[in-house]
This record gives structure tokens, C-alpha cells and sequence, in this order.
């Protein structure tokens, strides 16, 4: 963390990959009784060291991906298993953790959103590396109208970095304020621990608590390389603008880094938000039409793989897609 001046970890100490098992029977969570309580390196760097994921590729011992999801700064060792999801969001809420999504692809991601409230969204994600980009292939293919880069193996970097983009901004449209962050998996990836981060405007002094409320409150911005400071109307990202006339919208700035290597690196700021009295968001058609097929697929291919109560998930995720369809543009 010093080396890469990394002001705050989330290590995963429980990490389980099996659908239905709580998380401490994982192979590779802690057998170790760690306090939940922040571990200081020094005065602004820290350590969170109760986290989970939820990362499914078994079901019933067979193979059958879902995806994952990761649990950040809760109090208590989960017993839960998943799915169904829902308990785990409960029991994340109640204990004031974040509930962050992982890539927005895997096939499970966009049931997640509703149906778990969802806080984060990792906008530099794990397949996001310093070193030569090695993911082509990944997960849920991306809709026609988001225009994202590929070749012949897949997604290039760029595409890949634009998809999680085009994916975030049909969320925001469709009113899930999901805030910015960044993961890198240092220690499975080859990426140095922070490659891809959030930084938090904290105020005048840091403490790992004010690190975490900013975080949650959008004030923020993800990078992979530039800094980028910036204010509307003086107020950081996150901020929500109620103006009497227009209609309800969000705004970010973003920007790419030119190297000589040619490579994704940007910055993206977490949104800023207007609201309108009477004048709601309204996402375009074809963005609520992909989130329905998302989930319609994947109800479709686990009908006779998960049990009722995690299927009932899935329509409850299509019923809240569908309804945005009436009022979609």
C-alpha cells in the first residue's frame, strides 16, 4: 500500500465460489478471527479487512456461472450463501457495508442491480491490467447500439473499458444512482494492488470512516492514470442540483490519457445529479430493452438449474426493467 501510496484496502478474507455455501467454508477464505475494525499502516493508510465475494461458477457441484459480488466493510463473518442474493443484501444493510457489483457482464450482474440495491459499480474493474490487456472473450456480450471496439479474438481494451461505460450510463438513466469505483484482484491478476482506483474527497482530514461515507456519496472519481479535480457550481461529484425548470438529468467528465503506448487509461468522475420536480429521468427504449433481455436470458437458462426462490429474483429484477419500459423514450 505504501509503495503504491494506496490510501485504503478491502483484501478479500472470504471468498467463496460455490452456490449455497457460506462464505468461511471457501478454499481460500481465513480460518483467522479477524477483527472488524480498520488495521492502520500508518496516519492515511488503512486497512478494512472483513470483506467478501460472492464469486459463483458451481451449482450443486456442476458448473453453472452466475458471477460476483462483493460485500465491503461489514461487522460480522456472513453465513449466508447464494443465492438467493436478497439476505445477503439485507444483512449488508443492516451492518452499514457497501454492496459493490464486480463486472457489469457476468450473467447474473444486471438482476443484481434491483433486486440487491446495489451501491457500486466498478467502472476499472479486474480485467482492467498495467500490462497487456487479456480478457478479450469475457461474459455477457454487449448490445449492438453501444458500438464498443473489438477484433477478431473479442473485445480490444478499449471496448471493453467503453462497454462498462455504455453499461454504467444505462443504469444512470434508468435512475440507479450506482457510484463509481475500481477494483484490481492483485494477487489472481497480474496488476499491481491500486492500478485501477477511486479516489475520495474526504475534507481537510483523513479518517478511513469519512474515506467510506464520501466513497458512498459519489464524491469521487475512478482511474487507471490522470488526475481529475472537478467541481459544478462548486459542488464535488455527487452532488444533486434541484433547478425549477428542464428536466431531471446527470452529468460526469471523463478523459483519456495519451501515452505513447496507446493504451485505455482514463479518469471518470462519479455523477452529479438534477432533479426536477414532475420531470423525471427517462432512458431511451433500447437501454431498458437490453437490461430485459439480460435478465429474460438468464431466467431462461437457469430455469431448471436454481431453485424457486432465486428464479423469483430474476422476475423480480425483469418486473422492475419492464416497468421502466413504460415510461422509456
Amino acid at each position: 500500500m505504501l509503495a503504491e501510496d494506496l490510501n485504503v484496502a478491502f483484501p478479500l478474507l472470504y471468498w467463496v465460489t460455490e452456490a449455497f455455501a457460506p462464505p468461511r467454508t471457501g478454499g481460500r477464505s481465513t480460518t483467522r478471527d479477524v477483527e472488524a475494525k480498520p488495521i492502520a499502516v500508518d496516519g492515511t493508510h488503512v486497512i478494512y479487512p472483513r470483506n467478501t465475494e460472492y464469486e459463483i461458477f458451481t451449482v450443486d457441484k456442476k458448473p453453472h456461472m452466475l458471477g460476483a459480488v462483493f460485500v465491503l466493510n461489514h461487522k460480522s463473518v456472513f453465513e449466508e450463501g447464494v443465492p438467493p442474493v436478497g439476505p445477503v443484501a439485507k444483512r449488508a444493510r443492516k451492518e452499514g457495508a457497501l454492496l459493490e457489483l464486480d463486472k457489469h457482464n457476468w450473467p447474473w450482474s444486471m438482476m443484481l442491480v434491483p433486486v440487491m440495491g446495489v451501491d457500486l459499480y466498478e467502472l476499472s474493474n479486474n480485467h482492467v491490467w498495467r500490462t497487456e490487456f487479456g480478457l478479450p472473450d469475457f461474459g455477457e456480450p454487449a448490445a449492438d447500439w453501444m458500438r464498443v471496439e473489438r477484433d477478431r479474438r473479442g473485445f480490444t481494451e478499449a471496448g471493453w473499458v467503453e462497454y462498462g461505460f455504455r453499461n454504467y450510463y444505462t443504469l444512470l438513466d434508468c435512475g440507479f444512482r450506482l457510484r463509481p469505483t475500481a477494483g484490481t484482484a492483485s494477487g489472481v491478476h497480474p496488476v499491481p494492488l491500486g492500478f485501477g482506483r477511486v479516489y475520495v474527497h474526504v475534507g481537510k482530514d483523513f479518517t478511513y470512516d469519512a474515506w467510506v461515507e464520501g466513497l458512498n456519496e459519489g464524491r469521487s472519481f475512478v482511474t487507471t492514470g490522470p488526475m481529475l479535480l472537478a467541481e459544478l457550481d462548486g459542488k464535488d461529484p455527487g452532488a444533486v442540483f434541484r433547478p425549477s425548470g428542464d428536466g431531471s438529468s446527470w452529468l460526469a467528465v471523463r478523459c483519456y490519457e495519451e501515452g505513447p503506448d496507446r493504451r485505455a487509461r482514463f479518469a471518470h468522475t462519479a455523477p452529479w445529479h438534477v432533479e426536477v420536480d414532475g420531470k423525471p429521468l427517462r432512458p431511451r427504449r433500447a437501454e431498458v430493452e437490453y437490461l430485459v433481455k439480460r435478465v429474460e436470458e438468464q431466467l431462461k437458462r437457469s430455469a431448471n438449474v436454481l431453485p424457486e426462490a432465486a428464479l423469483a429474483e430474476y422476475r423480480e429484477g425483469l418486473r422492475a426493467y419492464r416497468e421502466l419500459l413504460k415510461t422509456a423514450r
